[in-house]
């Protein structure tokens, strides 16, 4: 009878081992090996995934942390579910271990109380549902341990995998998706940024808004060809001025500029210039002021070269890879140009053409949109 017994409880053993996992589980040694290839698979996707959604996560990455939650988790795993082993509880195992990094990653953060009531009742939710359905399919199959009981410890188990998981899910999208000033402010100081204030990264302008066209309609409606010719030649030179930090705001231009009138010609559209990163000269001959239209080309033609060696000086500090950004598209032809070739002199046709070209057709656009705009101000009642 005893006999009977034993063998009737092996061949039990033997059946619960079998059912839902594959034959690999069947042996002690598979079922251990499955869950290190399975953690090592899930581990290393882990570490490279998690800093790509939360930046803040490269900081304190650490292969040594995860193996140490992924070698308890699967340690206390295999123990609980030994006697029944399936495929479901290596997968339930590894993803405990994953959960618990993950906590363990974000918990240096201080997340507000209210973000961590919600994920806790969210795990307690999860965990609750799910050893509810796990005791209610072992009722339902009848799948008991050797003394009849349902066993409350894998049951348990299960639950502490579950809002280990849930807390693999939900704590990096709270970060993703919440803002939190604490983490900010953590993130900016394990990166060396100045998080302080939330415009520690913003710019700081040469010439802000206080040079924009609107701020100066007042002053740039001289180019208008009805106020032009009645008012005097400083007043013609302010303007000019106006219209040049207008564009220098437009484009963002870092380098502060002074003019100079005189009545010298210059064979580049009625000016020249002088670069300096810290503050550049316009020369404009005074010449063109007798007609607006040809006053405002060549002012902006002239900016529009100090915003040329503005992009050169940002191209050459850039790597490769940077310099193929569209912005800069001319840049080496510009240098080239600027620096003088070897062998060709300054007198390279197509560098110079692709250096002279752009300042000149910026100038006649860029004029014309500013005639444009002073006539639509001076005449605001005017139907298109």
């Amino acid at each position: 009878m005893s006999m009977s017994n034993e063998t009737t409880n092996d061949a039990n053993d033997s059946n619960t081992v079998s059912e839902g996992k594959s034959p690999f589980t069947s042996t002690a040694l598979g079922y251990i090996v499955e869950h290190i290839l399975l953690a090592a698979v899930l581990g290393y996707d882990l570490l490279h995934f998690l800093p790509k959604f939360i930046r803040i996560a490269a900081f304190d990455e650490s292969v040594v942390c995860l193996s140490v939650c992924l070698l308890i988790s699967c340690a206390v795993g295999i123990l609980i579910t030994w006697r029944d082993r399936r495929w479901q509880y290596i997968c339930v195992n590894v993803l405990a271990g994953l959960g618990a990094y993950v906590a363990w990653t974000f918990m240096d953060y201080h997340l507000s109380s209210d973000r961590f009531r919600l994920i806790l009742t969210i795990e307690v939710c999860v965990a609750i549902v799910g050893m509810g359905l796990a005791v209610f399919s072992r009722k339902k199959n009848e799948s008991v341990d050797g003394r009849g009981n349902v066993p409350g410890l894998q049951i348990a188990w299960l639950g502490a995998c579950l809002a280990a998981v849930t807390a693999c899910i939900f704590m990096p999208i709270s970060v993703k998706c919440m803002d939190d000033a604490e983490i900010k402010s953590t993130y900016y100081e394990k990166v060396g940024y100045d998080a302080v204030a939330d415009d520690a990264y913003e710019p700081t302008y040469v010439y802000g808004d206080e040079y924009s066209l609107d701020n100066n309609i007042e002053t740039i409606k001289n180019i208008d060809d009805s106020i032009w010719p009645t008012i005097s030649d400083a007043e013609k030179e302010a303007t000019l001025q106006a219209v040049a930090y207008a564009y220098a705001n437009d484009q963002g231009l870092g380098s502060k500029m002074q003019f100079v009138f005189s009545d010298d010609s210059y064979e580049d559209e009625y000016g020249k210039y002088e670069y300096n990163a810290d503050q550049s000269t316009v020369y404009i001959s005074t010449e063109c002021l007798s007609d607006s239209e040809t006053a405002c080309q060549a002012v902006i033609h002239q900016v529009y070269h100090i915003y040329q060696q503005e992009l050169c000086d940002i191209y050459i500090t850039l790597t490769d890879t940077q310099r193929a950004f569209w912005k800069f598209d001319n840049c080496a032809a510009y240098i080239r140009y600027l620096n003088g070739d070897p062998l060709l002199g300054y007198e390279n046709d197509d560098d110079k053409r692709s250096f002279e070209f752009l300042a000149e057709l910026t100038g006649e656009t860029e004029t014309r949109s500013y005639r444009n705009h002073v006539y639509d101000y001076l005449n605001p009642d005017q139907e298109d």
